[in-house]
Protein backbone atom coordinates (compact mmCIF):
# COMPACT_ATOMS: atom_id res chain seq x y z
CA UNK A 1 0.00 0.00 0.00
CA UNK A 2 2.87 2.40 0.86
CA UNK A 3 4.56 1.73 -2.46
CA UNK A 4 1.34 2.34 -4.36
CA UNK A 5 0.77 5.69 -2.59
CA UNK A 6 4.36 6.77 -3.17
CA UNK A 7 4.01 5.86 -6.87
CA UNK A 8 0.82 7.94 -7.15
CA UNK A 9 2.52 10.87 -5.39
CA UNK A 10 5.52 10.68 -7.71
CA UNK A 11 3.28 10.63 -10.76
CA UNK A 12 1.35 13.66 -9.50
CA UNK A 13 4.57 15.60 -9.03
CA UNK A 14 5.84 14.50 -12.44
CA UNK A 15 2.64 15.44 -14.25
CA UNK A 16 2.42 18.78 -12.48
CA UNK A 17 5.95 19.77 -13.49
CA UNK A 18 5.56 18.65 -17.11
CA UNK A 19 2.23 20.45 -17.51
CA UNK A 20 3.83 23.73 -16.43
CA UNK A 21 6.71 23.22 -18.87
CA UNK A 22 4.36 22.58 -21.80
CA UNK A 23 2.11 25.49 -20.84
CA UNK A 24 5.06 27.90 -20.95
CA UNK A 25 5.70 27.01 -24.59
CA UNK A 26 2.09 27.60 -25.75
CA UNK A 27 1.76 31.32 -25.08
CA UNK A 28 -0.50 32.89 -27.72
CA UNK A 29 0.88 35.73 -29.84
CA UNK A 30 -0.23 39.20 -28.89
CA UNK A 31 -0.51 38.40 -25.18
CA UNK A 32 1.20 40.53 -22.55
CA UNK A 33 3.06 37.57 -21.05
CA UNK A 34 6.80 37.38 -21.48
CA UNK A 35 9.33 34.83 -20.33
CA UNK A 36 12.82 36.05 -19.50
CA UNK A 37 15.70 33.71 -18.80
CA UNK A 38 18.91 35.13 -17.42
CA UNK A 39 22.02 33.16 -18.14
CA UNK A 40 24.41 34.70 -15.63
CA UNK A 41 22.18 35.67 -12.74
CA UNK A 42 24.15 36.64 -9.64
CA UNK A 43 23.35 35.34 -6.19
CA UNK A 44 22.30 38.15 -3.91
CA UNK A 45 24.72 39.27 -1.23
CA UNK A 46 24.28 38.17 2.34
CA UNK A 47 22.37 40.39 4.75
CA UNK A 48 24.48 42.45 7.15
CA UNK A 49 23.67 43.70 10.64
CA UNK A 50 25.88 45.98 12.68
CA UNK A 51 25.77 47.63 16.09
CA UNK A 52 28.26 49.76 17.96
CA UNK A 53 28.83 51.53 21.24
CA UNK A 54 30.87 54.64 21.99
CA UNK A 55 32.59 54.53 25.37
CA UNK A 56 33.60 57.86 26.91
CA UNK A 57 37.35 58.25 27.23
CA UNK A 58 39.04 57.95 30.60
CA UNK A 59 36.44 55.56 32.03
CA UNK A 60 36.96 51.99 33.11
CA UNK A 61 33.57 50.52 32.40
CA UNK A 62 31.80 47.42 31.24
CA UNK A 63 28.53 46.81 29.46
CA UNK A 64 26.82 44.87 26.73
CA UNK A 65 24.71 45.29 23.63
CA UNK A 66 23.12 42.95 21.10
CA UNK A 67 23.54 42.38 17.38
CA UNK A 68 20.90 40.54 15.35
CA UNK A 69 22.07 37.39 13.60
CA UNK A 70 21.28 37.74 9.87
CA UNK A 71 21.46 33.98 9.29
CA UNK A 72 19.70 31.69 11.73
CA UNK A 73 19.21 28.97 9.10
CA UNK A 74 22.47 29.19 7.13
CA UNK A 75 25.20 27.10 8.72
CA UNK A 76 27.68 29.91 9.29
CA UNK A 77 27.79 33.60 10.14
CA UNK A 78 30.85 35.75 9.48
CA UNK A 79 31.62 38.65 11.76
CA UNK A 80 34.08 41.49 12.28
CA UNK A 81 34.90 43.21 15.56
CA UNK A 82 36.51 46.66 15.24
CA UNK A 83 37.91 48.92 17.95
CA UNK A 84 38.52 52.54 17.00
CA UNK A 85 40.12 55.19 19.17
CA UNK A 86 42.69 57.93 18.81
CA UNK A 87 44.11 56.70 22.12
CA UNK A 88 46.77 54.08 21.32
CA UNK A 89 46.64 52.79 24.93
CA UNK A 90 42.95 51.81 24.77
CA UNK A 91 42.40 48.10 25.50
CA UNK A 92 39.00 46.43 25.61
CA UNK A 93 38.15 42.81 26.32
CA UNK A 94 35.28 41.67 24.06
CA UNK A 95 33.19 38.52 24.57
CA UNK A 96 30.48 37.61 22.04
CA UNK A 97 28.02 34.86 22.91
CA UNK A 98 24.96 33.31 21.34
CA UNK A 99 22.47 31.34 23.46
CA UNK A 100 24.88 31.69 26.41
CA UNK A 101 27.67 29.96 24.45
CA UNK A 102 30.83 32.09 24.02
CA UNK A 103 31.92 32.29 20.38
CA UNK A 104 34.50 35.11 20.53
CA UNK A 105 36.76 36.21 23.41
CA UNK A 106 39.65 38.52 22.70
CA UNK A 107 41.37 41.66 23.97
CA UNK A 108 41.50 44.39 21.35
CA UNK A 109 43.66 47.50 21.18
CA UNK A 110 42.97 50.69 19.25
CA UNK A 111 42.88 50.09 15.50
CA UNK A 112 42.26 46.34 15.71
CA UNK A 113 39.81 44.69 13.34
CA UNK A 114 39.34 40.96 13.90
CA UNK A 115 37.27 38.57 11.75
CA UNK A 116 35.52 35.51 13.14
CA UNK A 117 33.17 32.78 11.94
CA UNK A 118 30.54 30.90 13.90
CA UNK A 119 27.89 28.25 13.34
CA UNK A 120 25.81 29.34 16.35
CA UNK A 121 22.12 29.70 15.37
CA UNK A 122 21.10 32.26 18.01
CA UNK A 123 18.74 34.97 16.77
CA UNK A 124 20.83 37.61 18.57
CA UNK A 125 24.40 37.72 19.78
CA UNK A 126 25.26 39.44 23.05
CA UNK A 127 28.44 41.52 22.95
CA UNK A 128 29.96 42.10 26.40
CA UNK A 129 32.87 44.48 26.79
CA UNK A 130 35.21 45.59 29.57
CA UNK A 131 37.53 48.58 29.22
CA UNK A 132 40.56 47.99 31.40
CA UNK A 133 43.22 50.26 29.97
CA UNK A 134 42.62 53.86 28.98
CA UNK A 135 44.97 56.65 30.04
CA UNK A 136 43.57 59.53 27.99
CA UNK A 137 40.17 61.10 27.54
CA UNK A 138 39.70 59.90 23.96
CA UNK A 139 36.44 58.10 23.15
CA UNK A 140 36.48 54.43 22.15
CA UNK A 141 34.11 53.03 19.52
CA UNK A 142 33.45 49.28 19.48
CA UNK A 143 31.66 47.98 16.38
CA UNK A 144 30.41 44.44 15.64
CA UNK A 145 29.28 43.60 12.11
CA UNK A 146 27.66 40.28 11.18
CA UNK A 147 27.12 39.06 7.62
Amino acid sequence: MKRFLSFILCMCIYMTSTMVAFAAEDIPEGSNISIVQEENAEISTRATYSNSVTIPGGSYTNGNFTVKNPHTIILSTNGTVTLQSSNPDARVNVVISGNAVPIFNQTLTAGDSVDFKTSNHASEYVVSYFVYSTKRNNDITLTVTLK
